[in-house]
């Protein structure tokens, strides 16, 4: 009676891990690496993620498109974390001729120091059609960033 009983366990283990291993984990896509879910911000730091796009039309080493991708990204995460430390500056204007619209701008822009950001992970994809994309997250730490004002911060959203 014991001796069925450890196969069936010893079975039941096997099936367990083969139902495991189908388990694992899909290959990353540019869909899914566009979520920015799961980054951290606490009182002391704030986790922002940016993104660049591997063009291997441009780069036809892969190597030099998965480096110009990474650098991208790490732009973006940069730009990111100013436009939370500073704020953005938005401009816009529209003309108008016979009751139509001509013309529409909007421009963008931003102004600032970030020092002491840590580059916490990094990760790619690439999908089907060979596109792919490059993340980057950054830590910026709260101290660095008074450190670098010189005054504290009143309020750090988290």
């Amino acid at each position: 009676m014991q001796k069925i009983r450890k196969v069936v366990y010893v079975m039941f283990v096997f099936v367990f891990l083969f139902i495991l291993s189908g388990c694992s984990s899909q290959p990353k896509t540019t869909q899914n690496m566009l979520d920015t879910k799961g980054l951290v911000t606490t009182r002391d730091f704030k986790d922002v993620k940016g993104f660049g796009v591997i063009d291997y039309t441009k780069f036809p080493n892969p190597s030099q498109a998965i480096l110009a991708a990474h650098e991208a990204a790490l732009v973006d995460a940069y730009a990111k974390a100013t436009e939370f430390v500073y704020g953005l500056i938005v401009e816009g204007g529209s003309s108008v001729e016979n009751f139509a619209l001509k013309d529409k701008t909007v421009e963008t822009r931003l102004r600032g120091v970030i020092r002491g950001a840590e580059e916490i992970s990094t990760e790619g994809s690439k999908d089907t059609d060979g596109d792919g994309i490059y993340a980057v997250v950054l830590r910026i730490y709260r101290k660095a960033i008074e450190e670098t004002l010189g005054m504290k911060l009143q309020a750090w959203t988290y």
